[in-house]
């Protein structure tokens, strides 16, 4: 594999949305909470946004309105969650989250901005006890999030996507990478985007779909020189996003089935 190798110094925590759901990143998402509109702008809110096609949300904003109590940890650098009884605590570089004392998976690719955590609307989805449905609605989609009232609850062996849930088979605990567009094609053939990611073929099989954690769905359709054993290389769009991403240990989940993309 001949593209650039790129280290990382911050860290951001998933969601996964497909592109063509977001022609543009200039659309403003709307969030409803049990059909009624949060009217973020007009209660002087930090407003949702979107980034790389990620539907990113004020944690606490939407935390609070479905009644869950969030605070600061200043001792231990975190963002904790609670109610009825269960507690969950994000590390401030978003690197782990620890439901009840037991690390579970997230979705998540935590964003500072303004001084607020931002986190992928699918964050709520896993991990909130709700639903979240997109509807096209006047020329953009609109966010629905029914909350249940459920406790924090984790989800078991699944990838939650766009309300597809995914089990997966297998899990590996690898050293990553990123790279980037050189302008050659991958070791498969095909022009390299975002989602596609280089493994050894000896530990994962090429084709074989997967999901990274702090990356989201991928597909493993690429090798390289130095991806031997458990490495894995994530392509990343444009350089300034994979300088963000650096070298850290995932987790790395084998799907169950190729529904999931």
């Amino acid at each position: 594999m001949r593209y650039i190798k790129i280290l990382f110094l911050t860290v951001l925590l998933g969601l996964i949305m497909p592109v063509s759901l977001w022609a543009s990143e200039n659309i403003t998402p709307v969030i409803k909470l049990n059909g009624a509109n949060i009217k973020f702008e007009k209660e002087n809110m930090p407003c949702p946004f979107i980034d790389e096609s990620k539907t990113m949300v004020p944690l606490r904003v939407l935390s609070e309105k479905m009644g869950y109590a969030v605070t600061w940890n200043q001792r231990t650098k975190a963002v904790v969650i609670s109610k009825d009884g269960s507690t969950m605590k994000i590390s401030d570089n978003g690197s782990e989250v620890i439901l009840n004392n037991k690390k579970v998976l997230a979705d998540i690719n935590m964003i500072f901005k303004s001084g607020r955590i931002f986190v992928p609307v699918r964050f709520v989805t896993q991990n909130f006890g709700c639903a979240v449905n997109f509807i096209k609605e006047k020329g953009q989609f609109v966010i629905t999030v029914n909350n249940k009232g459920n406790k924090l609850q984790a989800p078991e062996n699944v990838i939650s996507r766009a309300g597809k849930t995914t089990r997966y088979i297998n899990k590996y605990e690898m050293s990553s990478t990123a790279y980037t567009y050189t302008g050659h094609n991958t070791a498969t053939g095909i022009s390299p985007r975002r989602g596609i990611v280089a493994v050894d073929p000896e530990v994962i099989p090429l084709g074989t779909r997967l999901y990274v954690e702090g990356y989201g769905y991928c597909v493993a359709l690429d090798t390289g020189g130095a991806v031997k054993g458990k490495r894995i290389d994530l392509f990343m769009q444009t350089r300034s996003k994979a300088l963000r991403w650096g070298r850290r240990n995932v987790n790395v989940y084998v799907l169950e089935s190729n529904e999931a993309s």
